[in-house]
């Protein structure tokens, strides 16, 4: 216990920042040298997903995919993080706190660059983390941060999947592309904001968990009644949108989704939707207008959704009203407790770890959603707040707020 202890003790002195650096040069020695290593290890091609998948196909094949995440990940990304300690140490030192952010973002901009590499499935791994991400952080805005319980997510997401994809498809030219991309999500994410405010008007006149049955029947009213048009293909789903969806795209939005909620949860309509959660009766004694601020974030909430909706239906170049279930709503909500309530910190490593997760299991079909269901127990029980519950990594709060927020270090 005593060696466990001085082992994490070690690993946590290192920065999250050195870390991130780290996997971005083993990232790019694999570029160079990953197919040698492969073959030399006898596996049939360079693992995409860690080796899981091949892992999957065959359990032969284990001891060589963990030797070649030892020499190609593990290993160059803690020697790297080492050396790069003291350096990044004096950075974060010197860097204000109001460019820390950017700091991070460029390094994990280059590390998903370096990563995704050529690789086809890698690039769809990152895109669906992004949008998972969008979606995570949004309903953690209000399940975590105003205390409510919202299940029907997947619903404005799909609002705003089939908004975005019958403007770029029927209404803007084609030739425009990436030009009129953001306004068709924009758009999207009007429209289900729209859908959101229309169901938080007379959701929030009345207190209890009367938003949980009300964003139930919304998901299959919204599922529904798309399958009921048969304009846009009914149940057949919708298609020809472009591939307008990409890495560069989706961390563009997944940093503005971060950056507005963030200031938003900093700002004193975020007070008051903390305040709500902790105890709405003295909130109103405080004169915080309650409906008003659930409103807002209901409808923040939503609008994030249908942005997520519009980038999904373009990374896939199909939709369809089966892909916005119930079961869509509990990936999200399956997400937000995973990486925890209340965190934007937590919707990061909840929005990564669910997909990656997905991905790894995803050979056992149906049988994932009885082992993942199963690990997300096993995990609340033994920190039921989640793994990043209430705590925030440094770099996304001001320095001033540390006191306030339980905080990982840089």
């Amino acid at each position: 216990m005593a060696q466990w202890q001085k082992l994490r003790s070690h690993l946590s002195a290192i920065p999250v920042l050195a870390y991130l650096l780290g996997f971005g040069i083993a990232s790019a020695i694999e570029l160079f040298i990953g197919y040698p290593v492969a073959s030399l290890l006898g596996l049939p091609t360079m693992p995409t997903l860690f080796g899981i998948i091949l892992v999957q196909q065959s359990l032969a094949l284990l001891p060589s995919a963990i030797a070649y995440d030892l020499l190609i990940y593990l290993v160059p990304t803690y020697i790297a993080a080492r050396l790069l300690t003291p350096l990044v140490q004096k950075l974060l030192q010197k860097v204000p706190s109001q460019r820390l952010m950017l700091v991070y973002v460029l390094a994990l901009f280059l590390v998903a660059l370096l990563w995704g590499g050529f690789h086809e499935y890698r690039t769809m791994i990152l895109c669906l983390m992004g949008i998972n991400f969008i979606l995570c952080i949004s309903l953690n805005l209000v399940n975590g941060y105003m205390g409510e319980f919202s299940v029907g997510h997947a619903g404005f997401m799909g609002v705003g999947a089939y908004i975005a994809s019958i403007l770029t498809v029927w209404v803007f030219p084609r030739s425009l592309g990436h030009l009129v991309f953001p306004l068709a999500l924009l758009a999207g994410g009007a429209g289900a904001a729209i859908a959101g405010l229309l169901v938080a008007i007379p959701s929030f006149k009345i207190r209890g968990d009367y938003l949980a049955i009300i964003t139930l029947a919304t998901n299959f009213i919204i599922k529904n009644g798309i399958e009921n048009i048969e304009r846009i293909g009914g149940s057949r789903g919708f298609m020809g949108m472009a591939k307008l969806t990409n890495v560069p795209w989706v961390f563009f939005w997944s940093v503005l989704t971060l950056v507005l909620i963030r200031n938003f949860v900093l700002s004193p309509y975020g007070r008051g939707v903390i305040a709500i959660r902790e105890d709405e009766i003295a909130a109103e004694a405080m004169t915080v207008n309650t409906r008003r601020m659930k409103i807002i974030a209901f409808c923040t909430s939503s609008f994030f959704a249908g942005i997520a909706g519009g980038l999904f239906a373009h990374l896939l170049l199909y939709i369809n009203p089966s892909s916005f279930t119930l079961l869509k709503s509990t990936e999200c909500l399956v997400m937000v407790y995973l990486g925890g309530m209340a965190s934007i910190s937590g919707s990061l490593v909840g929005a990564a770890t669910f997909t990656i997760l997905l991905e790894m299991l995803r050979p056992l079909e149906v049988w994932k959603w009885v082992l993942i269901p199963l690990l997300l127990l096993v995990m609340l029980l033994r920190r039921h707040t989640g793994l990043m519950g209430f705590r925030e990594f440094q770099f996304l709060i001001p320095r001033e707020e540390a006191e306030v927020y339980g905080s990982t270090s840089h």
